[in-house]
């Protein structure tokens, strides 16, 4: 009986032991799996993200029109009848004018800039008179009067009386758009009978008749000029030299005698000319349109089509026009410009993750956790990494489609060890 409890008792043991033998292995043999594959299994991902790359050439360029000025005798007074900007049609009247006599320049100069405030500010009644009084936003109406009225007690209080009669001006608009949208013009309309009065009483003073400015061609009005109409005329564009070019650049603007009643547009199509004598011009086409952004106005853009690269021995110049009348007027004669030569739009793939397989560009991506290889087409590059084509341009010209393309928002891998399509991590 005591030889069987012993016998039992060491075969106990070796059950026991050889247990624990298989235990210990099969640790062994899951750390060896576990830290052996620690290098290939430590991936870096990232995102597929959409961008677009612009090439800028930065320039100086010069505005060319076709516009003239309307002169009249020194010693005039206008009044204005048409709106600055204006479309004149034949027959139409612009001004009239009064040329009155025993007053010096001095207080003609005075005259003249009270007349053309009265008129601007009666401008503003007649414009909410037309559109029936009504303006939206009582809210934007309400903040301009607020910061207008700050603005204007700021500059009295400073003595700043330039700035003053500025915000001055923007305060009496802000009221006025503030009686008209709440309905209570009684005291818009007593200001503006009081402007009208004072306006025809300016008027009497001069003791003369006016002549009316009648247009006899079709045009666009502006009451203001610069000096450069004649010099920076489109007309003169059809056989421009460079020699003339930096000769007109140079050129102060026309003096005259004779008073400004304002200039004239004639054609909606404007030029920019741009010299160009130290640009790469083999990225410029002819009769291409390209979008000028205008950085030292708005920064607005406008397309425009280069008409002619004129090149010449002691260098060269770019023409570009534009049909966009509504941006012309605003534009002083120099300016300097961007002109977009390339965009380029589509995923951004970091460089380190570009891989060759079998012949084929593409990525690895992270599916679960599951290594997938995509194909990439390659269009552009940055610094650290490349612009690739969308999925949907690819698939577009890939009818077969035998392998995946890199889709938005997969999970790009940009670093990993032997990583190969079907891996799985874990």
């Amino acid at each position: 009986m005591t030889k069987k409890k012993f016998a039992l008792k060491i075969k106990q043991s070796v059950v026991n032991v050889a247990v624990l033998l298989v235990v210990i292995a099969l640790l062994v043999y899951v750390c060896v799996q576990i830290f052996g594959n620690v290098g290939s299994t430590a991936l870096s991902t990232q995102r597929t993200q959409s961008i677009t790359d612009n090439s800028f050439v930065y320039l100086n360029g010069y505005i060319f029109r076709d516009e003239g000025v309307i002169y009249c005798d020194s010693g005039t007074v206008i009044d204005y009848i048409a709106q600055d900007g204006a479309k004149i049609g034949v027959g139409q009247a612009i001004a009239d004018l009064y040329r009155p006599v025993g007053f010096s320049k001095s207080e003609l100069e005075r005259l003249q800039k009270e007349l053309s405030s009265l008129n601007g500010r009666l401008s503003l009644f007649s414009k909410h008179s037309s559109s029936g009084g009504f303006i939206s936003d009582l809210s934007h109406i309400n903040d301009d009067l607020t910061q207008n009225y700050y603005s204007y007690t700021k500059s009295v209080l400073n003595g700043d009386i330039a700035s003053a009669l500025l915000y001055g001006d923007s305060l009496f608009k802000s009221i006025v758009d503030y009686r008209a949208v709440t309905g209570r013009d009684g005291l818009a309309k007593d200001i503006s009978s009081r402007l009208e009065a004072e306006k025809n009483s300016l008027l009497s003073s001069l003791a003369c008749e006016p002549v009316s400015l009648v247009s006899d061609e079709s045009y666009s009005f502006f009451r203001s000029s610069d000096g450069y109409e004649g010099l920076f005329s489109s007309k003169k564009l059809s056989q421009l030299t460079l020699l003339e070019l930096e000769s007109v650049i140079s050129a102060p603007p026309t003096e005259t005698d004779k008073t400004v009643v304002g200039r004239v547009i004639y054609s909606p199509k404007w030029y920019l000319c741009v010299p160009a004598s130290e640009v790469d011009r083999s990225g410029f086409t002819e009769g291409t349109s390209y979008d000028v952004v205008f950085t030292q106005s708005d920064g607005s853009t406008v397309k425009m089509i280069l008409e002619k690269i004129v090149e010449e021995e002691n260098g060269a110049y770019m023409l570009f026009s534009s049909l966009d009348a509504s941006r012309s007027p605003q534009l002083s004669r120099a300016q300097s410009v961007k002109i977009l030569t390339d965009s380029k739009s589509g995923y951004r793939v970091p460089t380190e993750a570009l891989a060759e397989v079998d012949g084929e560009t593409g990525v690895y991506i992270l599916v679960g956790n599951v290594v997938e290889f995509r194909r990439v087409t390659v269009i552009g590059e940055g610094n650290g990494y490349y612009i690739t084509k969308t999925e949907e341009q690819d698939s577009a010209e890939d009818e077969e489609k035998i392998i995946p393309y890199l889709k938005i928002n997969d999970l790009i891998i940009t670093s990993g060890n032997d990583l190969y399509d079907g891996k799985r991590l874990y």
